[in-house]
């Protein structure tokens, strides 16, 4: 069974993600999957994984290393600067962008 989901614009410390996030049963569990990120978290309930999922999401960033970034880089389908300075990455595959301020 399949639960699409978008979680919206989510707002961290120094950037903004909007992202499309897969919610998929499995078994009694329910998993969130950002395939722009390929990243998944798991809960009990589609809301439970939805949460879990954004307090990973600033996780994932602020360990993501130098390589990691550039793999990211080219997962984009295109970015743009903004007048106030901000990094917007247009993700492949309709999947979101992620701002980077």
């Amino acid at each position: 069974m399949r639960y699409p989901h978008e979680l919206g614009n989510l707002i961290f410390m120094d950037f903004k993600a909007n992202l499309v996030v897969n919610i998929l049963r499995q078994g009694k569990r329910y998993i969130a999957h950002a395939p722009a990120l390929d990243i998944s978290t798991s809960g009990k309930s589609p809301a439970e994984a939805r949460k879990r999922f954004a307090e990973l999401v600033p996780v994932f960033f602020e360990e993501l290393e130098e390589g990691e970034f550039t793999q990211m880089l080219t997962n984009t389908s295109g970015y743009l600067f903004t007048s106030r300075g901000e990094l917007i990455l247009e993700l492949k595959f309709d999947s979101g962008t992620v701002t980077f301020r």
